[in-house]
């Protein structure tokens, strides 16, 4: 064969060298290749792995969170929690640490998380039962917890009772607090109220304030606290003073 063109000329004087083997040279080239497949997917294990590792430290972390404010029967923040985001969540960890707050919630016998469990399982009626499941199973061993047969009787018992204290309930104008902790924020805007500043109210519910322009808006969408979500309108929310 007469060479042509300088890669030609490479070539014939490479493969008629009689120390050349294609056997050795297609060999090399599937192992090199191999060797290159195996590092690569090695790298993305070790990259996958260290993301779930971070994943199981943050899961851990809403875990011994939930923990902590369960000892310390903390039950006005581990509802907080609880309502968090609707029936799948609005951030990140959210999920996680709403869900171990109401674990923690069932542990201490809290009553109030059975209408939450029951918020979350209306808004997923139209799920399949696997993804009801998360929310039916805390109702299911709370109602045991509380001596009730099903987790029908406990809502039952719960909805009757709302609507007791729905009418009942007085409705102050002013609601005088000692002091206003440190670092608390507005349950509508996260900023930190200022009682000196701003025009502080407070739910007749369950106490937690906000800023009266924030709390007008968010009622302007909505007939509910932003936290305990009991229905409320703006009249019904006392002036927070300093006693």
């Amino acid at each position: 064969m007469k060479a042509v063109t300088r890669k030609q000329r490479r070539l014939v004087k490479k493969y008629s060298d009689p120390s050349y083997s294609l056997l050795d040279e297609r060999w090399r080239k599937q192992r090199n290749g191999y060797i290159w497949l195996i590092v690569l997917m090695n790298l993305f294990m070790f990259l996958t792995g260290f993301v779930f590792l971070i994943f199981y430290y943050q899961i851990k972390r809403s875990y011994q969170y939930a923990k902590e404010l369960y000892e310390e029967g903390n039950t006005k923040k581990l509802l907080e929690m609880a309502r968090w985001g609707g029936a799948f969540g609005n951030q990140s960890m959210g999920l996680y640490s709403r869900m171990f707050s109401i674990y923690a919630l069932v542990d201490l016998k809290n009553a109030d998380v059975a209408q939450i469990l029951q918020e979350r399982l209306h808004e997923l009626r139209f799920y399949a039962k696997i993804i009801q499941k998360p929310y039916r199973y805390p109702l299911e061993v709370l109602a045991i917890k509380l001596d009730y047969s099903t987790p029908e009787q406990l809502l039952s018992k719960i909805d009757s009772v709302k609507e007791t204290l729905e009418d009942t309930i007085p409705i102050t104008k002013v609601y005088f607090v000692k002091k206003i902790p440190k670092g608390t924020k507005c349950m509508v805007s996260s900023l930190l109220v200022d009682i000196d500043e701003d025009d502080i109210i407070a739910c007749p519910f369950c106490g937690n304030m906000a800023q009266r322009e924030h709390l007008s808006g968010w009622l302007a969408t909505n007939n509910h606290c932003p936290v305990c979500r009991r229905t409320i309108k703006i009249v019904d929310c006392p002036i927070v003073k300093i006693s």
